[in-house]
């Protein structure tokens, strides 16, 4: 059986299919989203293509026409979709019917950058390929096991049972495929591990025998650390103080979504290559000053949280490919006996530290195969 796995985002869309049985990579790609869309598609062993097309809708059509080249038969495919907030309802895989989107719809209002896409993708399948099986795997699931001391605000417990106001966690099926591939490469102990994510997004997770304790993110995904766009976590009295000089509820989320983060303290860029290429600027140093600055407050606290850490590690496309923002962290880390020095690759995908204790890691993310991974512990019940 091959499975389609589809990694939705608010800029792009990656996909891989996957043998379910050996779990072997049959073709793999990526779309980016910009003026105009770029895709870069590749066969283990065999051909690659890449080029760029104008009309955003027709990314569906092209995707399966390429995986076309190595399925015999598209409609015989499934499709699992990464969904970014299942909230309290949805904990493991789910068949997507249209009662579940529904309710991932309304779900999709507290993470307005990712959910939107997903489903968009999920309703265009269903509606010109019905024969195609179609599952959800939660980037929220892996948070499930944070106990009420750690997700619950300092508001009135009736908020939390009204409205269903806490934090929830992101990133899941990042840093749980992180945490599976530490003990896979051989690494002993693994009791207490801070995985953290930098990207577009970025989270850091506290995990405790393989279990989430405690996360950065909140309610939503625009909470916790500075991120390209996104504001992370804003102080409730600075909301108000916009409310009441005027400022209106869609301003403040585009603000917190779209504007903040490193886009917005630079004034330039959400890219962070760029903001390091010209950090000559005063407001593109300000704004790596500050995205670091959050990084080590959070990594720090998720030590104390750990009563000390085992592993350190980095994942995201810029936790695992920037050695200048990993170094940056770790150099302010010393508190903890975590330092800077040299590293070795230790597995596809997976950079370490030489004689670190406590270890520190690079690992290239693999939320498809954790999708996979999810959806097989399931399906084989």
């Amino acid at each position: 059986m091959e499975v389609l796995v589809l990694n939705s985002g608010s800029t792009s869309l990656k996909f891989k299919v996957f043998l379910k049985s050996s779990e072997e990579v049959l073709c793999s790609g990526v779309y980016k989203y910009g003026k105009v869309v770029d895709f870069v598609f590749e066969i283990p062993g065999g051909e690659s293509q890449a080029g760029f097309f104008q009309d955003k809708s027709t990314v569906l059509e092209h995707l399966f026409n390429l995986v076309g080249t190595v399925v015999e038969g598209v409609s015989s495919l499934v499709v699992l979709h990464r969904i970014v907030h299942g909230g309290t309802e949805f904990l493991e895989p789910v068949r997507l019917s249209e009662k579940v989107v529904r309710r991932l719809h309304v779900w999709g209002k507290l993470a307005p950058l990712h959910q939107s896409q997903a489903l968009e993708l999920v309703e265009l399948i269903q509606t010109r390929y019905p024969a195609i099986v179609q599952l959800g795997v939660m980037d929220t699931a892996f948070h499930q096991t944070i106990e009420p001391k750690d997700y619950l605000y300092g508001l009135p417990y009736e908020v939390y049972e009204k409205y269903g106001v806490r934090k929830f966690g992101f990133h899941g099926l990042s840093h749980q495929g992180v945490y599976e591939k530490l003990g896979e490469v051989g690494e002993k102990k693994i009791e207490r591990v801070v995985s953290v994510h930098l990207g577009g997004g970025c989270s850091v997770c506290a995990i405790k025998n393989g279990q989430s304790v405690a996360s950065s993110m909140g309610l939503s995904p625009e909470e916790g650390l500075i991120m390209a766009t996104r504001s992370g976590d804003v102080g409730v009295g600075a909301v108000l103080h916009m409310l009441r000089n005027g400022v209106g509820l869609e301003e403040i989320e585009d603000m917190t979504n779209r504007q903040g983060g490193l886009l917005g303290l630079s004034g330039q860029s959400e890219d962070l290559k760029y903001l390091m290429d010209n950090r000559e600027d005063n407001r593109n140093a300000l704004a790596l000053d500050v995205f670091i600055e959050r990084i080590v407050e959070e990594v720090g606290a998720m030590v104390v949280k750990l009563g000390g850490v085992d592993v350190l590690v980095f994942t995201g496309a810029i936790g695992y490919m920037s050695q200048i923002v990993r170094d940056s962290i770790i150099d302010r880390l010393g508190v903890f006996d975590i330092t800077v020095k040299g590293g070795e690759e230790v597995g596809d995908g997976v950079w370490r530290q030489i004689d670190a204790v406590p270890s520190v890691y690079a690992i290239k993310t693999q939320e498809e195969l954790t999708m996979l991974h999810a959806w097989k512990a399931v399906s084989e019940v």
